[in-house]
């Protein structure tokens, strides 16, 4: 029994784990796109995590990635919408801040599984949106509000900064990011069932480096920016995006998808609050106030009731 717990606690905290590294992987590649331009630190990102996932696929994978010619062709569009998410998330993150982008994406997300299961969208199978679960999403958007208010308030105190529109516009790209990772995870998991689930991550992550290559030499003319200044940690961004994938893959069966999710959305709060906080990876650093304390209680108190209502 006492080893039992230990390795739910253990998994628990791996869970955690994802939504801390999700949260730092963001900052990491914004920094980096400040200097090269989002779409190509969004390259150099999944490059990293494609390296990664390749070597794990190659020694600890089942599955057969051939089969992938088997799979209709809308399973092999999940790399487009990481692609999406990447860049978007490279491009807004400074400005937003972790927190809030964080949050802003956790709706999107949640959402956005709401559509999957209400409609079977790409072959899920059609689920009852639990009242917990929507309830869990308006306590969630309430928490979204204060954080977001108090990102309004430190935008009227900072010179120089973009105007409250493009703030919005920004947060509002950050929400279809967020769609844009809901629908993903049933593109990946149509996949998974053909071809094994590691051997579906290399094949998105596959799809997504092919589409952010040819949008940085479209973009570039041919040409790569200089790398310059940038330094080692700027480029460490894939190790983030790599880990979170066999992570979620080894806690899942042990907590169940809700917990797991829950645990991972926790873990993106609380890390976002905390580089944030701090000013880590080169962010603006922004103060803990009552104001966002309030909003970080109210979205862990959402997480909490989604993650309850979801099974």
């Amino acid at each position: 029994m006492h080893a039992v717990t230990l390795t739910f606690a253990y998994m628990l905290f791996l869970a955690f784990s994802i939504g801390l590294a999700t949260a730092a992987q963001s900052p990491t590649n914004g920094s980096l796109g400040s200097i090269v331009g989002p779409i190509q630190a969004a390259l150099v990102s999944f490059s990293g995590a494609l390296v990664i996932l390749a070597v794990i696929c190659a020694f600890t994978g089942s599955g057969n990635i051939t089969r992938m010619l088997d799979a209709p062709i809308w399973m092999w569009s999940g790399g487009l919408f990481s692609a999406f998410v990447v860049c978007v998330l490279t491009a807004c993150t400074q400005n937003l801040g972790v927190a809030l982008s964080m949050t802003v994406i956790m709706l999107g997300q949640l959402l956005g599984g709401m559509l999957v299961d209400t409609f079977g969208l790409f072959a899920s199978p059609i689920l009852e949106v639990s009242a917990p679960r929507g309830i869990g999403c308006v306590i969630i958007l309430a928490g979204i509000a204060l954080v977001y208010k108090d990102r309004l308030n430190d935008q009227e105190s900072d010179e120089g900064q973009a105007p409250a529109r493009s703030l919005l516009l920004q947060t509002l790209l950050v929400f279809c990011a967020g769609l844009g990772s809901a629908f993903q995870a049933p593109v990946n998991a149509g996949l998974g069932a053909v071809t094994g689930t590691i051997e579906a991550s290399v094949i998105s992550f596959a799809g997504g480096w092919i589409t952010l290559l040819v949008a940085v030499l479209i973009m570039g003319k041919g040409h790569f920016r200089s790398f310059k200044g940038v330094k080692a940690w700027q480029l460490t961004g894939g190790i983030y995006g790599a880990f979170g994938i066999p992570a979620l893959v080894t806690v899942t069966p042990v907590l169940g998808v809700s917990l797991a999710m829950g645990g991972s959305m926790a873990g993106q709060i609380v890390g976002g609050m905390i580089v944030d906080s701090l000013g880590a990876f080169q962010t603006k650093k922004r103060r803990m106030n009552p104001l966002r304390i309030a909003g970080a209680v109210v979205l862990l108190a959402g997480v909490l009731v989604v993650s309850l209502g979801t099974n």
